[in-house]
This record gives structure tokens, C-alpha cells and sequence, in this order.
């Protein structure tokens, strides 16, 4: 009777043993990403942002999701485990995804875009994204000054070789931008640049006719200001064209509202 005793014992040990040394194997699990939303709308004016998770050069989601909805809980996604880029984009319109950049259609001005961007390791259960957008468009304001008040005849073009951006850092992408300014109720007229990658940007004044009647090599004159088109966020730039004249002057707007500097040619 006594043996048997040790031999249950024995065994109930052995299977204590066997039992607290199997532990869960998690290596083939997901890992849940949870974007957090809370300081995501950078002007309280987008609705929607698209989330971009990217792994080993190959976006492994992509999604369109109200800002709205996800404060304050929050956006989560389960994602394979190891090393993510992410992205998120916010008043995007016209601009298209080409793997881990972004660019215009030539002929369209750039969106009024917003980025986060952002390094994850998400090799483990959990991981956490707090996304700040930061301005990634530069609004040209161009303001003609004519003798009498009066309609404007010309059109207003920009054009240059960088027609958008790297969604990985902030690499311009080369290819062929070109876009009319917008008019405005007041008489000015308005574009939207992508992140400039030279100082290759022209702006063509452009008869009725179609025919040019001037161009300044106005990547030249922003140069000259000082305008840094690395900055994590892009400030603004005014112009003023003289109509008798066609002199040219270049003011630089941060894009919190202070001025950075005036060039005239």
C-alpha cells in the first residue's frame, strides 16, 4: 500500500511538472495596433483619415476611417508581428497611393494634405500609434495688383519636377507637377504645392491666348527667403505680381501666421 502511495504521488508530481512548463506559444499571433485619434484633427475640419500600416514593403493595411468615431477609444487593427511603418493622412482628395508615397495627377493642384508618420515595432501582443498630423502642402496665395479694380486677364501656372511625397519620411517624389491656380471671389488666386525637392519650380503667367507672357524661376526666388522645404511642417507663401510692371514679390507665411521673409524681383 505504501508503494502505491509513492507511485501516485510520483505521477501527480510528474504531471504538476509536465503542466507549469507548457506555456502558450504566441510567436504565430497578431499584434493588435491601436491608433490613438485624440490630437489627430490638425484643424478641426477632417472628417476622415486613411490608415496605412506598411511591413517589409508591402502595405499590410490600408483603411478609411472617421476621426469622429475613434475618440476616445480609438482605431485598433490586428497586424503580423514585426516592424510597421504607419501613416495616417488627413484631407486628402486627389492624391493617389503608389506603394510608400503619394503623388498629384500632373494638371491638379496638391491636396491640402496633412501626415503622421510614424516607426512601430510591433513584435509584441500590443502596440500603440498617437497620431499628429503635420502639414504636408504649401497654399501659393497670389495676389495681382492692377491699376483699376478689375477682372485679372492672365492665368497663373506652376509647374516643377516633384509631384508628391515618401509616406515612409519625408522624401519628395520626382515626376512632372503641373497646376493652374484657382480664382478667388476677391480676386486672388490660389494653389497648392506638394514638398519641393529642387528649386526647379516655375510660375508661368499665361496670356488668354494660351501663350506665356512671362515666367520666373520662382524656386529660385523661395530659396532665396530662406523657405525650408524639409521643415516637419510646410509654411505658406504669398505672391505679388504688379500688372504694368510684372515685378514679382515673394513673402513667406509660417504656417502659425508669422511672417519669415520677403524677397522682390
Amino acid at each position: 500500500m505504501r508503494r502505491l502511495a509513492f507511485q501516485i504521488i510520483a505521477i501527480l508530481l510528474a504531471v504538476c511538472t509536465v503542466s507549469c512548463s507548457i506555456k502558450e506559444d504566441r510567436s504565430g499571433a497578431p499584434c493588435y495596433l491601436t491608433f490613438h485619434l485624440d490630437d489627430a484633427d490638425p484643424d478641426d475640419v477632417y472628417l476622415t483619415s486613411v490608415i496605412i500600416v506598411r511591413q517589409s514593403g508591402i502595405n499590410v493595411l490600408r483603411d478609411t476611417i472617421s476621426i469622429e468615431e475613434h475618440i476616445p477609444s480609438g482605431y485598433g487593427i490586428e497586424v503580423p508581428k514585426r516592424w510597421s511603418h504607419s501613416a495616417a493622412l488627413a484631407g486628402n482628395v486627389y492624391v493617389r497611393v503608389k506603394e510608400d508615397s503619394i503623388y498629384v495627377d500632373e494638371g491638379r493642384n496638391f491636396d491640402r494634405l496633412w501626415i503622421h508618420r510614424n516607426w512601430l515595432d510591433c513584435n509584441w501582443d500590443t502596440e500603440h500609434d498617437y497620431v499628429s498630423f503635420c502639414k504636408e502642402h504649401t497654399v501659393v496665395n497670389i495676389k495681382p495688383r492692377v491699376p483699376v479694380a478689375g477682372y485679372y486677364p492672365y492665368d497663373m501656372r506652376l509647374r516643377s519636377m516633384t509631384c508628391g511625397v515618401s509616406l515612409v519620411d519625408k522624401t519628395p517624389l520626382v515626376g512632372r507637377f503641373m497646376a493652374f491656380a484657382s480664382r478667388n471671389r476677391d480676386g486672388t488666386l490660389t494653389a497648392v504645392l506638394p514638398r519641393q525637392d529642387s528649386d526647379d519650380l516655375v510660375l508661368d503667367i499665361v496670356r488668354p491666348d494660351g501663350k506665356i507672357e512671362v515666367s520666373f524661376q520662382l524656386g529660385k526666388m523661395i530659396a532665396a527667403t530662406g523657405f525650408d522645404w524639409t521643415a516637419e511642417n510646410l509654411n505658406d507663401i504669398t505672391l505679388t505680381i504688379d500688372y504694368a510692371s510684372m515685378d514679382l514679390s515673394v513673402k513667406i507665411e509660417s504656417w502659425d501666421d508669422q511672417n519669415q521673409g520677403v524677397i522682390i524681383i
